[in-house]
C-alpha cells in the first residue's frame, strides 16, 4: 500500500465515524448482513439507472471522487450513481434499507459527493440534485421533477437534499469534527444504536455491559 492510500480516508468512513462512533468495529453477523444486502443494493441500483435513463438521463454507476481538506485530510469514494442531461445531475446514493432506518451520516456522505462536484467544476453550469435512495418494495415509484421535465424513478422512498443551504458548512465542519476525534490520544466513545453492532472489546459501554451481564 502506498504513502498516499493510507493517508486517504473513505468518504463513507469518514460520514459515519463522526455521527456514531470513531472506534466502531462492526461484529461478525454485522459484517455478513452488510455482504448479503450488497446484492440487493445493486439490484435496485440497476433498476433505478434504468428507470432514469428511460427518461433521458445517462447514467454512470460508482462515480469516483477524490479531495484534500486544508487538515491534510484527503478523502476518496464512490457515488452509487451519477446521472446527466443537458442541465441537470442527478447524484444518487443508494441504502439497501428503508428511511425509517436512515442516520444523518447517510446524508453527510451524500453531501461530501456533491461539495467535491461543486467545488471541482466537475459539472460546469448543470444543476446537482443529491438524492438519497432507501429501498422499499412496498413504497409506491416515484417521479421527480426537473428542470426539463420529470424523472421516473422505481417503488422506494427518495430524499431530495438542497445543495445551497449550508453545502460548505456540513461538510467542513464534518471534517473537522473528524480530525479533532482522530488525532486525540483519548478515545472517544459515542453511545447509539450502533453499539449492538460492535465488536470493539476495549469500548467502555461494551466492558460495562458485558459486566451486567456477568
Amino acid at each position: 500500500m502506498s504513502e498516499q492510500q493510507r493517508d486517504t480516508r473513505g468518504i463513507k468512513d469518514i460520514s459515519h465515524k463522526v455521527i456514531e462512533c470513531p472506534e466502531f468495529i462492526p461484529t461478525p453477523s454485522t459484517k455478513s448482513h452488510w455482504k448479503n444486502a450488497t446484492g440487493f443494493h445493486d439490484s435496485f441500483l440497476r433498476r433505478l439507472a434504468s428507470e432514469v435513463e428511460s427518461s433521458g438521463f445517462k447514467c454512470s454507476a460508482e462515480f469516483g471522487v477524490e479531495h484534500e481538506f486544508p487538515q491534510g485530510i484527503k478523502v476518496r469514494g464512490k457515488a452509487d450513481l451519477v446521472c446527466e442531461n443537458q442541465d441537470t445531475v442527478l447524484l444518487f446514493e443508494v441504502k439497501s434499507f428503508p428511511l425509517g432506518r436512515a442516520s444523518l451520516g447517510d446524508r453527510n456522505q451524500l453531501l461530501f459527493y456533491a461539495y467535491i462536484m461543486m467545488k471541482q467544476s466537475l459539472f460546469p453550469g448543470k444543476e446537482i440534485v443529491p438524492i438519497l435512495a432507501y429501498t422499499n418494495d412496498d413504497a409506491d415509484p416515484g417521479m421527480l421533477p426537473v428542470r426539463s421535465g420529470v424523472v421516473n424513478l422505481p417503488p422506494g422512498q427518495y430524499v431530495v437534499l438542497s445543495v445551497m443551504d449550508g453545502l460548505s458548512e456540513t461538510v467542513e465542519s464534518n471534517v473537522r469534527a473528524y480530525h479533532i476525534l482522530t488525532s486525540s490520544k483519548r478515545k472517544t466513545f459515542v453511545m447509539g444504536k450502533h453499539c449492538f453492532k460492535c465488536d470493539n472489546q476495549n469500548c467502555v459501554i461494551i466492558r460495562s455491559r458485558m459486566m451486567r451481564h456477568g
